[in-house]
């Protein structure tokens, strides 16, 4: 069976590497070839290591118990290079009236947690009297209003929202971005009982965790495992089908150089965009779902700065902006508080996050801009005598779709409309979930559903 992944970012890697494992695990044989765009393999995930220090250009960890992404890395000859977050990363912060307070852990903190009015605090507490359970699809301020109260879910999921997807707690679906809190509600109706019971009852909870040479070294590593099924440098500019009574390989595959290949099955795994184009020839209904998918862009500036040229050198995983204030970033991680390697001794790595959905604009901007933004929202967050010594800015145009409400409806009408052309699938961040971990544990549902027809 001759098989076609189209895009070699961390969803077509994953993907490519799951039909390579469960094809000889099934004793099938395949012809797989992987086509990216680019000169590299990785898309946006990238390690650039500098002078002792070593900067993530998008995700920097997992956040993941057993399962799919550590098999994976397991597989890839890579669990000696497992690492996992330190101590701090329990430490979390939200930027709110004007200063940080640390996210309690408990109703004793939660009762000291300033970032909400005492108001807010005791309808937060009264969480397990009051909660309910709604069938209806709602927004994750919506359901997080419901459960803790206007307030607290502005500032505390409002931050998450913008933290995890640079987007608008009002506008994205729990129920696609956010599928596990909905889960809690159906089980337990309260979410504080739902905690509760799956603490006592052992369930583990995710666990913070990298690899010690940077999230580069694992599509590096994916890479390299595909050898020569790599093809960098060919991107594919249309896909069309020819009837299965005119040829053994139905889907062709045209690109750039206008060369044309056959295969009896494709997995777009292109960005969105792409994957529109892709798309077009075959269903134009299933490409314009696929486009109405909006997306948010991120601007990201690591600064290398100096323990001293701290106030107070900043302790736990980082900050996160809630909506209203007038910080001008999303929030910000402090990298070598997390994970050993990443800045020298006497240094300390920040990442600042900009633009989202609120600021589009910002990512447009200059390099000397974003990094002035970068360092004013440190300094008014943990205080500054001192600037950076070295800077990187990396700009993610689209990076981050929107589960905006409806997701779940139009991924799923993508699904239906696929389903007329067996052996053609979609994967990436844009469908079922953004982190590396579910786009790993998707890449193993997508290679399933694809062998398991070819049987």
């Amino acid at each position: 069976m001759r098989v076609a992944v189209l895009g070699a970012g961390i969803a077509g890697l994953t993907v490519a590497h799951a039909l390579k494992r469960e094809a000889a695990r099934g004793g099938l044989p395949l012809d797989l070839e992987v086509f990216e765009s680019g000169p590299r393999a990785g898309g946006r995930i990238r390690t650039t290591e500098a002078d002792g220090f070593r900067v993530e250009w998008a995700a920097d960890a997992f956040q993941t118990g057993p399962g799919p992404a550590r098999s994976l890395v397991e597989e890839l000859g890579l669990a000696g290079e497992r690492v996992e977050g330190s101590a701090h990363a329990v430490r979390r912060y939200v930027f709110s009236r004007g200063r940080l307070h640390r996210f309690p852990s408990g109703a004793v903190s939660l009762l000291r947690f300033a970032a909400i009015s005492p108001r807010g605090r005791v309808r937060l507490l009264a969480e397990p009297l009051l909660a309910g359970r709604v069938s209806r699809e709602e927004s994750v301020h919506q359901f997080a209003a419901r459960h803790l109260g206007e307030e607290a879910a502005r500032v505390m999921l409002g931050a998450f929202v913008r933290g995890v997807y640079a987007g608008d707690s009002r506008k994205l679906s729990v129920d696609a971005a956010f599928p596990r809190m909905r889960e809690m509600e159906k089980k337990h109706r309260s979410l504080a009982a739902a905690m509760t019971k799956e603490r006592r009852g052992g369930r583990a909870a995710p666990e913070l965790w990298s690899l010690a040479r940077g999230m580069g070294s694992l599509t590096d590593r994916l890479a390299q495992s595909l050898g020569g099924a790599m093809r960098l440098r060919m991107p594919a500019l249309r896909l069309s089908r020819v009837p299965e009574y005119a040829a053994a390989t139905p889907f062709t595959v045209r690109f750039a150089s206008g060369e044309a290949r056959s295969f009896d099955a494709v997995v777009v795994a292109t960005p969105a965009t792409d994957a529109t184009a892709l798309l077009r020839d075959l269903d134009l209904e299933a490409a314009n779902a696929v486009r109405d998918i909006p997306h948010a862009g991120v601007a990201v500036v690591a600064l290398a700065i100096r323990d001293e040229a701290f106030r107070s050198k900043p302790d736990g995983y980082g900050f996160l902006v809630a909506p209203g204030e007038d910080l001008p970033a999303l929030g910000a991680l402090f990298e070598s508080n997390l994970f050993p390697g990443r800045a020298p001794k006497g240094f300390t790595l920040a990442r600042v996050f900009l633009g989202g959905v609120d600021r589009p604009e910002l990512i447009t901007q200059p390099d000397a801009k974003l990094i002035g933004l970068a360092c004013e929202a440190l300094d008014r967050a943990v205080g500054l005598k001192g600037g950076p010594e070295r800077t990187w800015v990396m700009r993610q145009e689209g990076a981050i779709p929107q589960y905006t409400l409806g997701h779940r409806e139009r991924v799923a009408s993508v699904m239906k409309r696929l389903g007329a052309f067996p052996g053609l699938y979609v994967a990436g961040n844009a469908y079922r979930g953004v982190s590396v971990g579910s786009i790993v544990e998707d890449a193993d549902r997508v290679a399933g559903w694809l062998l398991h027809a070819a049987r």
